[in-house]
């Protein structure tokens, strides 16, 4: 029958124990290990952001000006807030918490600031140009401001929603549809403001949005059909409002007289219609029916029939 000194070199061999100064020790990191193993995708996750608060409240206790939590952060952490509770402090769950009213104050504060920068710009445009025509560099100057605010929200928005589609993938990919699916839906959320901007970046990925989110949407649940036609709804509306987007450049082209590039774009628009797969609502039959009509206008203005 083996001793117990073979029993012990069995397990130093296997490395759950070591030998130090002729003494027995437990191999820590071994154990640590195969704790580490036994976690499970999710408790990884939730381990990671409770560190992640933890450091930033330390480091905000730290500061005289307060160090808030990233908004994807406090967007993240949503779905696993419940038992992130009860890993946290009471003073980091505040922390927590008032992270996210900092960042909904912000985003509400700096939309009401462009809307009313932009409101009295436009009002300022119209008079300037009522009063003097001439001044039309002035103009030129505050649409340039517009178009500056404009595309500061845009790149903001593209960047917080890409950073939560990725987010949301990894999550679906390692086996949590539920949490992607939450995910996906606030990155739509933010990217909404963008869209009304006229941004095809934010268009195109709120579009990839939507797919995944008809694929992710619980088909048991007694609102599928209902979700079902608003995720196409939604797509519709994507559609019309990129299509509003090509025919102001097409209409750029036209007062340029560049009449060949103008019904190049027409014909794209009708194109990317017939490729749609909401082409068959009614709202998308009509618009259609309009790209058409316009490019009859531009073709004849240059001389040039086409039949339809």
């Amino acid at each position: 029958m083996p001793d117990v000194k073979d029993y012990i070199k069995e397990f130093e061999r296997l490395k759950v124990v070591k030998i130090v100064d002729g003494r027995v020790e437990v191999a820590h990191d071994m154990l640590a290990q195969k704790i580490f193993d036994k976690r499970t995708p999710e408790s990884i996750m939730v381990g990671e952001m409770v560190q992640k608060i933890k450091n930033r409240y330390r480091e905000h206790t730290n500061r005289v000006s307060p160090y808030w939590l990233p908004k994807v952060d406090c967007v993240e952490l949503q779905p696993f807030l419940e038992k992130i509770k009860k890993l946290i402090t009471d003073e980091e769950l505040e922390y927590v918490h008032t992270s996210t009213l900092v960042h909904k104050n912000r985003r509400r504060n700096l939309r009401i600031l462009i809307a009313a920068v932009i409101g009295v710009i436009s009002i300022l445009a119209i008079f300037l140009y009522l009063k003097n025509k001439e001044k039309n560099e002035t103009i030129s100057e505050l649409n340039r401001t517009k178009k500056e605010l404009a595309s500061k929200i845009i790149n903001e928005d593209v960047y917080k929603g890409d950073a939560l589609i990725k987010r949301a993938e990894h999550i679906n990919e390692v086996g949590y549809p539920n949490n992607a699916y939450h995910l996906y839906n606030s990155a739509k959320i933010i990217l909404e403001d963008s869209i009304h901007l006229s941004s095809t970046v934010s268009i195109d990925m709120s579009r990839t949005i939507i797919e995944n989110l008809k694929k992710l949407h619980p088909k048991s649940s007694d609102s599928t059909a209902i979700k079902s036609s608003y995720f196409d709804e939604y797509l519709v509306t994507l559609l019309l409002r990129e299509i509003e987007v090509e025919l102001n450049k097409i209409q750029e082209l036209e007062r340029a007289g560049e009449h060949e590039q103008a019904d190049k774009g027409y014909e794209d628009i009708i194109k990317k219609i017939e490729d749609s797969k909401v082409k068959n609502f009614q709202k998308i039959k009509a618009k259609r029916q309009q790209v058409v009509e316009k490019r009859k206008l531009n073709t004849s203005s240059d001389g040039v029939n086409f039949n339809y």
